[in-house]
């Protein structure tokens, strides 16, 4: 029967589904020049049966990626992500502090090299593109840049900005020569070891002083990191729990938060700082007095020292929600101040806040996360006690479960059914970790097909799809340490 003759039934907290139908050497080092395309440039669109064994794919080929794409790159401190693409800041938002003061050509004084970089941003000054021969198109033994520039196939993925917008050195699924970030990038050998961060997860480690000011003066927001004089130590041996998972650390899940309505707890959700929580829309009802946030819970019918219930100011919805489809199943709760004051519950060493993803490609499938909740285990039985289980990113759901599949959604699981969430833990947390084991609150838990079956994975909200939305709400301050 189709969907529509026959509506689905919905779990307590997770929808069940009906089956399926089948300029200079002495500036700053950075990743690549920064090199402004001309406006005047011819554009070329990628060629279809371009093969090369370093590119990953010509769906990421498509979507035209330069070194001012901050899905996949960090933009540079004179810069900022907005929609996506790395756009000029004013050159007064520069810190002025501990920086070198800065000469441009015309000898005119700037106090950083942020500055100098931000006013040639705003002015496409440093603009050259490139010369060509033909401008119209590349063989099919060339590489079309995404400024029209053709290079050989061979000067691809080699950590050198051939095309000179540095479109040459995304979508590569290794390098020639450099260091290959997770994020399908390549970056010169020379970017690596030296603390500061070039790659999206921190695996290169590089640093430059000037950059590096830069960044320490915008990296002020902590998140992702549990206080580790509070977190014990996990001598728990695995048990069947969560589909697969184990019972949890009392404070292992410093972000993880239980939702009570009345006296029942059906849904959980993720504390992500300030006084804010993030939720499935399906958890939730615009009647905020009608819910309390209970943090620092490990078995949700015991209040520990740790402890804090907070009542509800707000509750945001996502205004797209369908409840049918769980399209846009995400909200906010803002959890209520105390009196007289601009926080919303005490300093608690026992609670952190997880890291918000700006970019959709962070993570990737094939990355291992963690999901936890007070859903059901195996053969249904309940728990009062916080579970945990590793699940993998799966990819290419929507060939799994077709129209139900929307953007904004991600799979997470075993396709052998072995590991999954369950009933009672939606709008909870699908954590992934970057290369220095920052945690990043990546999806929340929607829905699935039963639980634990076979060749259909839980589905999450996707919260990256989401940043926008989710900051217009909470801050961009508030929402991230990068790309301010």
């Amino acid at each position: 029967e189709s969907p529509e003759d026959d509506p689905p039934a919905i779990d307590d907290h997770r929808k069940q589904v009906p089956p399926l139908t089948i300029e200079s050497p002495t500036e700053p080092s950075l990743i690549f020049p920064m090199t402004v395309p001309s406006p005047t440039t011819t554009q070329t669109t990628v060629a279809p049966d371009i093969q090369d064994e370093f590119l990953s794919s010509t769906e990421c080929l498509k979507r035209k990626l330069t070194y001012r794409s901050c899905n996949v790159a960090f933009c540079p401190p004179w810069m900022r992500c907005l929609d996506g693409r790395c756009e000029c800041k004013l050159p007064y938002q520069c810190p002025r502090d501990d920086a070198a003061k800065t000469c441009s050509k015309l000898k005119r004084s700037f106090f950083s090299y942020c500055q100098l970089k931000a006013m040639d941003c705003m002015r496409s000054t440093s603009s050259f593109s490139h010369f060509a021969d033909d401008c119209k198109g590349c063989t099919r033994f060339e590489f079309p840049c995404v400024n029209g520039k053709c290079i050989p196939l061979t000067s691809i993925c080699d950590s050198t900005n051939d095309c000179g917008d540095g479109s040459d050195e995304m979508c590569c699924k290794d390098c020639r020569k450099g260091f290959h970030c997770k994020s399908n990038v390549c970056i010169p050998s020379s970017s690596v070891g030296d603390k500061i961060m070039d790659c999206l997860g921190g695996d290169d480690e590089v640093e430059d002083r000037e950059i590096k000011i830069a960044r320490d003066f915008l990296e002020k927001f902590q998140c992702g990191v549990p206080n580790m004089d509070h977190l014990e130590p996990d001598t728990r041996i695995r048990k069947k729990r969560i589909v697969g998972g184990a019972e949890a650390g009392k404070t292992q899940f410093p972000w993880q938060v239980a939702l009570q309505e009345g006296g029942n707890i059906d849904c959980g959700g993720t504390y992500i700082g300030g006084c804010w929580v993030l939720t499935a829309a399906h958890c939730v009802r615009p009647k905020p007095e009608a819910f309390r946030v209970k943090l620092s819970v490990w078995n949700k019918r015991i209040i520990q020292s740790t402890t804090d219930i907070v009542p509800v100011e707000n509750i945001i919805i996502h205004p797209d929600f369908n409840p049918t489809t769980y399209k846009n199943d995400i909200a906010l709760i803002e959890l209520k101040k105390l009196p007289f004051s601009s926080v919303c519950f005490t300093e608690n060493a026992a609670v952190s806040p997880a890291c918000l993803p700006w970019s959709e490609d962070q993570f990737l499938p094939g990355d291992k996360c963690s999901v936890s909740g007070w859903g059901r285990l195996v053969g249904g039985g309940k728990t009062e006690v916080l579970q945990w289980a590793d699940i993998n990113i799966i990819g290419n759901c929507s060939g799994l479960y077709g129209h139900r599949y929307h953007k904004g959604m991600e799979c997470a699981g075993a396709l052998d059914g072995s590991v999954d969430s369950c009933q009672g833990d939606s709008g909870g947390p699908l954590i992934c970790r970057d290369e220095r084991g920052v945690a990043y609150i990546w999806g929340v838990v929607s829905w699935g097909e039963k639980c634990g079956v076979a060749g259909h994975p839980g589905v999450y909200t996707k919260v990256a799809y989401y940043h926008n939305w989710i900051t217009s709400h909470i801050g961009r301050e508030t929402a991230s340490k990068y790309n301010l």
